[in-house]
């Protein structure tokens, strides 16, 4: 497709809205987005072989639910576009199905996507950013707070 040449997604966001994907579903059923069972509830004990569950724990999809949360005040078409495509009530939609229900072609919607993922990205950057900072200006207190305390002795 021409439109998926032009704007490409971003391989690590992608997985990102997928595991958010998984997340949401489970919060939506009532589980907090966190599995209902322990990881051994799903071991079988005859060698057979159990039903393959990927874990959720929640903090990284948690903070992805921020940044789509973010997009829907900043970019609310590419809010639409993400929420239908990765949520959709009740069920997920194709690209096709989402470009049909935002009145749009499809290559609309692959450009979307692509500039979704480029907005999480940024976001999750200036938050990395932010916590950094923080981390440095923390670290900074503590150091003069221990020259002061070494003066004075």
């Amino acid at each position: 497709m021409e439109g998926m040449s032009l704007m490409a997604r971003m391989p690590s966001i992608e997985q990102r809205l997928e595991m958010w994907s998984i997340w949401k579903d489970r919060e939506s059923r009532g589980s907090l987005g966190y599995p209902r069972q322990s990881s051994f509830c799903h071991e079988r004990v005859d060698g057979g072989h159990a039903e393959v569950q990927i874990q959720i724990y929640g903090h990284e999809e948690g903070i992805t639910d921020q940044a789509v949360a973010a997009l829907k005040l900043s970019h609310p078409k590419l809010h639409l576009a993400i929420w239908l495509h990765y949520i959709g009530s009740p069920l997920r939609l194709t690209v096709i199905g989402v470009a049909k229900a935002c009145c749009v072609t499809p290559d609309t919607i692959y450009r979307w996507f692509g500039d979704a993922d480029r907005a999480i990205a940024q976001w999750l950057q200036v938050r990395d950013d932010q916590k950094n900072n923080f981390e440095r200006s923390k670290e900074s207190v503590h150091f003069r707070q221990a020259v002061i305390t070494c003066l004075r002795a």
